[in-house]
């Protein structure tokens, strides 16, 4: 997983997202087309009480889950993604290629911290 170096959670000023790396899961095709693959990727809210709380994290949550779970808004939006040496500029996720199909969650994730708070989501899309 990829967390931020100590030195800048313990310097927190703002919560923060993260994307762990998709897995497949899966696949899809239709005859005479090319497969497709279903994919699943874990994304997290983390904050801590000195830059917002638990009402903070339930507001990062609802919009989140509100605009992966209402596809119209997740495939309307444009992006601009790099990855590895290719750049999307200004492009939709239908445009890359990607078709969000639902998310689920969130579930809480355990803190050794009490006063920090952190959810994750299981985003599943179609590449």
């Amino acid at each position: 997983r990829g967390w931020p170096d100590s030195s800048v959670f313990e310097n927190l000023t703002k919560p923060f997202i993260y994307l762990l790396e998709p897995f497949k899961t899966g696949s899809t095709g239709q005859q005479g087309g090319r497969d497709k693959y279903i994919w699943e990727a874990i994304h997290g809210l983390w904050v801590d009480r000195a830059v917002g709380g638990h009402e903070e994290i339930e507001i990062m949550e609802s919009r989140l889950l509100d605009f992966f779970g209402y596809q119209y808004n997740c495939h309307r939006q444009t992006f601009t993604v790099t990855l590895g040496a290719t750049t999307y500029t200004a492009k939709t996720l239908l445009e890359m290629g990607i078709r969000v199909t639902g998310i689920s969650g969130p579930r809480d994730v355990g803190e050794d911290d009490l006063k920090e708070f952190r959810r994750e989501m299981t985003i599943e899309f179609i590449a």
